[in-house]
């Protein structure tokens, strides 16, 4: 099987398990909600906020532990990477739909979701690439071409929770986004996954 085509089912069952994790606190009514209120609240920390980027640093982070052979302490700076990434991904998204929603007084509609997905592919990638070009010693190429372009087209996918975004619990229109965003985010990164060629001997 295609690196490229294992990383993206790997990307589809991160997002999938997001999404889970996210239902199941909600049914058990287990939200959490972490943001700083008397500080002007931002940044803005909840289970919907943090978990998602989370299970992506994790289960592409093992990748990269496993394939490429990182180390613990990159593997846990990745996971934090893609935790600040996803972060600065929802906030970018959420401002966006929110400000427009209100310039054109009502709820906001597909063309805003579509935005604010652009908007926060591309925060959350650019963070993630930048993060990934360090840790993983890569060129800008790597990380922050390919994965930066493709993250931020994927983010018009969020144009989907205009469908059923006013329902209650967990739109399911989230489950497409997250499983489709994460498996074109994932096979964009598969490059990375290779293992490190052995270093000359000095």
């Amino acid at each position: 099987m295609p690196l490229w085509l294992l990383s993206a089912i790997g990307g589809a069952v991160s997002g999938s398990v997001a999404w889970g994790l996210l239902a199941l606190l909600d049914v058990l009514d287990s939200d959490f909600d972490l943001t700083p209120h008397g500080h002007g609240g931002l940044p803005i920390i909840t289970s919907l906020s943090t978990i998602p980027g989370s299970v992506f640093g994790v289960l592409f982070g093992a990748a990269l532990l496993w394939l490429r052979g990182i180390g613990i302490g990159r593997f846990l700076g990745y996971v934090l990477a893609s935790a600040l990434g996803y972060l600065a991904a929802f906030h970018a998204a959420f401002f966006s739909v929110l400000w427009l929603g209100e310039k054109g007084g009502s709820d906001p509609g597909v063309l805003a979701w579509g935005v604010g997905g652009l908007l926060g592919g591309f925060a959350g990638s650019f963070v993630l690439g930048l993060a990934s070009k360090f840790l993983l010693r890569v060129s800008v190429a790597e990380t922050l071409a390919r994965p930066v372009l493709t993250g931020t087209i994927a983010g018009l996918l969020l144009s989907l929770l205009s469908l059923d975004s006013g329902g209650n619990g967990v739109p399911r229109s989230l489950l497409v986004f997250f499983a489709l965003w994460q498996a074109a985010y994932a096979a964009s990164s598969a490059p990375l996954l290779r293992a490190q060629p052995p270093r000359r001997a000095v």
